[in-house]
C-alpha cells in the first residue's frame, strides 16, 4: 500500500513539474487565439470596463438578448471578469490567472472539507487529484481565456456538498450550499440546473414535490436562456426554431431527427489525431451506464444521482446542442469529473484503470498543448508589432452617438489582432457596439447598423453608405438611414 502511494506521488510530481513548465511559457505573455469565444470574453470585460454598459459590445449575426442586449455567453461572464478589470485594471493575464486560480482555490476548499469529514482517504484524494489532472480538459483549458475552469472548479465543489447531502441528511445546510450553487452556476451555463436531479434519489419519498419544483426551476431556466442569453444565430436550436416555423412540423420533426443522428456519429467518431478526446467522450459515455447500473442494482442513492445528471446532460447534448468542435465535452465536462468521484468512492479499481489510459495518452496532450500554448503566445506577439492601432483610434472619434458598427468576420479568424485594437467608446464617451458578420458585408446593412467597416471600397447609389476613413486597414462607411432603402434595411 504504502509502495502505490509513492508511486501516485511520483506521478503526481511529475504532473505538477509539467504544469510549472507550460504555466512558465504561458504568462510570459498571452492573448486570446481561439475565435470566436476566446476572444469575446477578453473582449467582453475590456468593454464593460471602459463603458459601465453590460450590453454585449459584439452582436454576432445582430443577435442581442431580449432583456439587457446581452451577448451568446449572456452577462456573467462580463460582469465578472470586468469587476476584476475594473478592480485592478486591465491585464492580458487577468482571466487566464483568475480562471487558473479558482481551480487551485477548488482543490484546496474540496481537500480542506474532505480533512474535516473523511469524504476520500489518503490514496483516494492523491488518485482524484491525479485522474483531474491528467485529464486533457484541465490540461489544455487551464491555459487558455476559456471558462472551462470555473465549471470544473463548481463541480468539485459540488460532488462533495451532494454527497455530504446523501451522507449527512440530517444537516440541511449541505442541502441548501449545493442547490445554491447549482442556482449560482446556471446564471454562468443554464444546463447547470440539470444537477439538481442529481438530488431525486434522496427525495424519491417526497417525489411528487421534487418534480414539481424541478419543473419551476427547469422553466425559468428556459425563459433565463431565452431571456438574457443572445440567439447563438449558427446554433442547430435557432436552426430547429427556423425549420419548425419556416417548414412546418414534419419537416421540422424530419431535420431534428437527422441532427440527432449526425450527432451521435460525430460523437462515436475516432480522432487519430485526439486520442485523448476519443477516450474522454467514450468514458463519459460508459461511466454514466455504469453509474446507473451500479445505482440500481446496489441502491445506491448517491450513485444513482450522478448517472441520472449524467444521462440528463448526454440526452441534453445529443438532442438540442452539437457534438462538434469539442463542444460536447466542454459541455459534459463538470459532468467528467463527477464520473471522477464516483469511481474513487465505488469502484476504485477502474479508477485506477481510467488513470493509467489517460496516462498513457497524456503524450498526445503535452504535444497538442504545446502547440496551445504557443499560438496563443503568437497572438500577443503579433498584437505587440502591428501597425494599425492608430487606424483603429480614429473610429473612436468618427462614430458618434451610442452606435453599432458592421464588422467583417474575417476579422476574429484565429489569431488575428484586429479587435484588441478596437475602441469601444467614441469621444463623447459613448458605447460602441459591433455587430459581427459571417457573410459579405457588401450585402445591404441592417437597419441596426450606423457604420460599416470594411476591408474594401464598395460603391452605392444615393448616398445610401458615405466613405469616412480609409487607410491600409479598414474602410469605415457611416449609413444614412434616411436615404437606406426599406428592402434593404430589412436584410
Amino acid at each position: 500500500m504504502q509502495k502505490q502511494k509513492i508511486i501516485l506521488l511520483v506521478i503526481l510530481a511529475i504532473l505538477l513539474s509539467w504544469y510549472g513548465y507550460q504555466a512558465s511559457k504561458f504568462f510570459q505573455g498571452v492573448l486570446p487565439f481561439h475565435a470566436f469565444d476566446e476572444y469575446e470574453y477578453f473582449l467582453y470585460a475590456r468593454s464593460f470596463a471602459e463603458t459601465g454598459s453590460l450590453k454585449t459590445p459584439f452582436l454576432e449575426q445582430d443577435s442581442e438578448s431580449i432583456l439587457g442586449q446581452f451577448g451568446t455567453h449572456g452577462f456573467a461572464y462580463a460582469l465578472l471578469h470586468g469587476s476584476i478589470n475594473v478592480l485592478i485594471g486591465e491585464h492580458w493575464w487577468n482571466i487566464p490567472l483568475f480562471n487558473f486560480s479558482i481551480l487551485i482555490a477548488a482543490f484546496i476548499f474540496i481537500f480542506l472539507v474532505n480533512k474535516r469529514h473523511k469524504i476520500l482517504k489518503g490514496e483516494e484524494q492523491l488518485l482524484f487529484l491525479l485522474l483531474c489532472l491528467s485529464c486533457f480538459l484541465i490540461a489544455v483549458y487551464s491555459f487558455s481565456f476559456m471558462q472551462e475552469n470555473i465549471h470544473l472548479s463548481f463541480a468539485l465543489v459540488g460532488c462533495f456538498l451532494l454527497h455530504k447531502t446523501y451522507t449527512s441528511p440530517q444537516k440541511k445546510s449541505f442541502l441548501w450550499a449545493y442547490i445554491g450553487l447549482v442556482i449560482f452556476a446556471s446564471i454562468f451555463r443554464t444546463n447547470w440546473i440539470l444537477w439538481y436531479w442529481a438530488l431525486l434519489p434522496r427525495f424519491i419519498h417526497k417525489k411528487a414535490i421534487f418534480i414539481a419544483v424541478g419543473a419551476v426551476l427547469m422553466l425559468i431556466a428556459a425563459i433565463y436562456l431565452r431571456l438574457i442569453q443572445a440567439t447563438y444565430v449558427v446554433g442547430f436550436l435557432n436552426q430547429l426554431s427556423l425549420k419548425f416555423t419556416e417548414e412546418g412540423l414534419q419537416k421540422g420533426f424530419v431535420f431534428w431527427i437527422e441532427h440527432i443522428i449526425e450527432n451521435f456519429y460525430t460523437y462515436f467518431r475516432w480522432y487519430v489525431s485526439l486520442p485523448f478526446y476519443f477516450f474522454t467522450k467514450y468514458f463519459i459515455i460508459g461511466g454514466s451506464i455504469f453509474f446507473l447500473w451500479k445505482g440500481f442494482t446496489q441502491k445506491n442513492s448517491l450513485l444513482m444521482g450522478l448517472g441520472l445528471v449524467a444521462l440528463l446532460q448526454l440526452s441534453a447534448l445529443f438532442t438540442i446542442y452539437d457534438t462538434v468542435y469539442w463542444r460536447d465535452v466542454r459541455m459534459l465536462a463538470p459532468t467528467l469529473i463527477s464520473l471522477f468521484f464516483g469511481l474513487i468512492l465505488f469502484s476504485k479499481q477502474w479508477a485506477q484503470r481510467v488513470l493509467i489510459v489517460q496516462l498513457g495518452l497524456f503524450y498526445f496532450v503535452i504535444n497538442y498543448t504545446d502547440g496551445w500554448v504557443a499560438s496563443h503566445r503568437k497572438t500577443y506577439q503579433a498584437a505587440q508589432l502591428n501597425n494599425y492601432r492608430e487606424d483603429f483610434i480614429k473610429v473612436g472619434k468618427l462614430v458618434k452617438g451610442e452606435s453599432i458598427v458592421m464588422l467583417r468576420r474575417s476579422f476574429a479568424h484565429e489569431g488575428q489582432t484586429y479587435l484588441f485594437a478596437l475602441p469601444f467608446k467614441n469621444t463623447e464617451g459613448l458605447p460602441i457596439r459591433y455587430s459581427v458578420y459571417y457573410a459579405p458585408l457588401e450585402t445591404a446593412p441592417n437597419h441596426l447598423h450606423d457604420y460599416m467597416i470594411l476591408p474594401q471600397k464598395i460603391f452605392r447609389d444615393n448616398n445610401e453608405i458615405v466613405l469616412l476613413e480609409e487607410n491600409a486597414t479598414f474602410n469605415l462607411y457611416k449609413v444614412n438611414k434616411p436615404i437606406l432603402s426599406r428592402e434593404r434595411s430589412k436584410n
